[in-house]
């Protein structure tokens, strides 16, 4: 109270006191002079009791904030302070000084909150804070400073990566990707994260890829294509995949025969040759397609050696020595050699009966040496061949014999009989 209401209040109604304290507009004073004379508040109108009543409510809030500000708790101050801010608005009573110590509350608050975001590293936050504490008239360091503006560029940079990501444009994710803002960023996701990654992949190896596919190196292509990677890829052509598949397929192909090769089988590497995949292929050697030419005459080879067949057989082999091929393992090499002795032997003996003048005494010589180790290549035909031989080889002999004993009958019934004989062979023929 003022000296001068502490020096009437003793010799003034509680009426008049009371409405003297309205009439100066101290609440405080209000609310003293209606202590202990609550009773004859009736006398005064509405609007008087309504100023008593919000006097009275000041006074208890000033109280409420006074005693915060004695804790010097920011968070308390400013909690008293929002609660009850348009009762204190106009209380003449709430001073400068008090509002001053309001202010510096909401300012540490604000502060706080802005430190608070820059240790969890939350750009959004940390912007947010540090709008609302550049608005609250916070004097900001340089640190803060810094870090208020590395997180705008960050919320930027992050909101066009997103856009990039939704328009699924590798391209864009790549240009959009600032690793000095984003890298640490909390706030970008696993997710988001993951399809730059595989943007950067993608584009990194679509660079290789393109020049591997001019260079026709199935090899690059084979290691730097992944079907999975390049499923959704825009940039590349439907005739670019298929010749990254076929690079592929014909990798896995020569793999496939590299493995024959090592068995050293050459069943295997005629099985595991791909002749569609790789005949036209650089990826072969000229070793390499050697070998694979060596194994398929080996095949035949063995083939003809286990059907039995002479004639297979031997030429088998000549086709496998004019390839300048090695035999096969699973081949006699002396039954060979003598197999295809026999079957020079058969041809000269089916030479000798090609003749237009038979040599009777070849198809004898020749003959009987067939029937003698290998009966079965001659055919019935063949064999009656070699026993008309021998019985006009006879007959002759007989002739010979008539002649030289001088005997004419004897001489000529040989001679007629020969003469049957020479004649029932032209008839066959």
């Amino acid at each position: 109270m003022t000296d001068e209401a502490q020096k009437t209040s003793p010799e003034m109604e509680p009426e008049e006191r009371i409405r003297a304290a309205i009439f100066s507009g101290d609440d405080e004073q209000i609310a003293e002079a209606c202590r202990g004379d609550e009773r004859c508040l009736h006398a005064f109108s509405d609007e008087e009791r309504k100023r008593i009543a919000l006097a009275s409510e000041r006074v208890q809030v000033l109280a409420e904030l006074r005693a915060a500000f004695a804790r010097q708790s920011p968070d308390e101050i400013v909690r008293v302070y929002s609660k009850h801010a348009d009762i204190l608005e106009g209380c003449r009573n709430f001073g400068r000084e008090e509002r001053q110590r309001v202010v510096q509350a909401r300012r540490a608050l604000l502060l706080r909150d802005l430190e608070l975001a820059m240790r969890v590293g939350d750009i959004f936050w940390i912007e947010r804070a540090g709008r609302s504490a550049a608005e609250g008239g916070c004097q900001l360091s340089q640190e803060q400073y810094f870090a208020i503006e590395r997180a705008r560029q960050a919320i930027t940079a992050l909101r066009q990566l997103q856009q990039a990501i939704q328009e699924d444009d590798d391209v864009a994710i790549v240009q959009a990707y600032n690793p000095e803002l984003l890298d640490n960023c909390r706030q970008v996701t696993t997710q988001e994260m993951k399809r730059v990654r595989q943007a950067q992949d993608r584009l990194r190896r679509w660079q290789l890829l393109r020049l591997a596919l001019a260079r026709e190196d199935d090899r690059r292509i084979a290691s730097l294509y992944d079907p999975v990677l390049f499923e959704q890829f825009k940039p590349m052509s439907a005739e670019q995949r298929a010749r990254c598949e076929l690079a592929v397929q014909r990798i896995r192909a020569y793999e496939r025969l590299q493995q024959a090769f090592q068995t050293g089988d050459p069943q295997h590497i005629v099985d595991a040759y791909d002749p569609e995949l790789l005949d036209p292929s650089p990826l072969l050697t000229a070793q390499q397609r050697r070998r694979v030419e060596e194994a398929r005459y080996q095949v035949l080879m063995l083939k003809a050696w286990k059907s039995g067949d002479l004639e297979r057989i031997v030429d088998a082999y000549q086709a496998l020595r004019q390839a300048h091929g090695n035999l096969p393992a699973g081949v006699d090499r002396e039954a060979l050699m003598e197999a295809e002795q026999l079957s020079e032997l058969l041809e000269q003996f089916r030479t000798a009966l090609r003749y237009p003048i038979a040599n009777d005494e070849e198809i004898v010589r020749l003959g009987e040496r067939l029937l003698e180790r290998f009966p079965d290549l001659l055919t019935p035909e063949e064999r009656k061949r070699v026993t008309d031989a021998k019985i006009r080889l006879g007959a002759r002999s007989r002739l010979l014999w008539a002649t030289a004993s001088g005997d004419d009958t004897r001489i000529t019934l040989v001679r007629r009989h020969l003469s049957s004989l020479v004649a029932s062979r032209s008839g066959r023929e």
